[in-house]
C-alpha cells in the first residue's frame, strides 16, 4: 500500500489534474486507514470531474470511516442520481442504514442490489447479517447459503452461517459451516 501511495503520489506531480490519479491515491489511502487523506483526495478528484460516479461512492466510504454519516449519505445519492444501478453505492448506503438503525431503508438497498445483479454476493451476506440480528434465521440462512454459493471462498459468511444455524439449532451443520471457515482463514 505504501508502494502504491508513492505511486499515485510521483504520478500527481507530473499529472495534477488528473481526477483518476486522485481517486486511485484516495483508494490506496483509504486501504491504509488514512481516511481523511482518502476524503480529501476524492473530494479533489470530483472538484476536477463532478460526475464521477466511483468517486461519489468512494468518499462516501471515506465519510462513513469518518463518522459523518449525513454526508456519506449524500455522497452515495449523488453516485446514485448519475448512475442510479450503482450497486456498490446502493450496497453501502443500505450498510448505512443498517449503522443507523434504519432496517427498512437497508433491506430495501440490498433487495434493490439484488434485483439488479443477483450475483452481488456483498449484498447477500449484508442482508444475511440483518436478518439474523431481527431474528430472521431461516432468511438469514438463505442469505449467507447464497453468499458462499457465488463466492466459496467468504470466511465471514461461512463464520456467521455457523452461529446462525447453531442459533437456529442445527448444531451438526454449523459445525461443518465453522470448519468451512476455518479453513478459508486459514489458507
Amino acid at each position: 500500500t505504501d508502494e502504491s501511495i508513492t505511486h499515485f503520489t510521483n504520478a500527481l506531480r507530473l499529472r495534477p489534474r488528473d481526477a483518476v490519479l486522485h481517486y486511485n491515491l484516495g483508494n490506496a489511502l483509504s486501504s491504509a486507514s488514512r481516511h481523511e487523506e482518502a476524503r480529501a483526495c476524492y473530494v479533489r478528484a470530483l472538484e476536477l470531474s463532478p460526475d464521477f460516479v466511483d468517486g461519489h461512492t468512494s468518499l462516501g466510504l471515506a465519510l462513513q470511516s469518518l463518522d459523518q454519516p449525513d454526508a456519506a449519505e449524500a455522497s452515495y445519492r449523488r453516485a446514485l442520481a448519475l448512475r442510479p444501478d450503482d450497486i456498490n453505492a446502493l450496497n453501502n448506503l443500505g450498510n448505512l442504514y443498517k449503522a443507523a438503525g434504519l432496517v427498512r431503508s437497508s433491506i430495501e438497498c440490498y433487495e434493490r442490489v439484488l434485483a439488479l445483479d443477483p450475483g452481488f454476493e456483498k449484498a447477500h451476506y449484508n442482508l444475511g447479517n440483518l436478518l439474523k440480528e431481527r431474528g430472521q434465521l431461516d432468511e438469514a440462512i438463505t442469505s449467507y447459503r447464497r453468499a458462499i454459493e457465488i463466492k466459496p471462498d467468504l470466511a465471514d459468511a461461512h463464520n456467521n452461517l455457523g452461529s446462525t444455524l447453531k442459533e437456529n439449532g442445527q448444531l451438526d451443520t454449523a459445525l461443518a459451516s465453522y470448519r468451512r471457515a476455518l479453513d478459508r482463514k486459514s489458507t
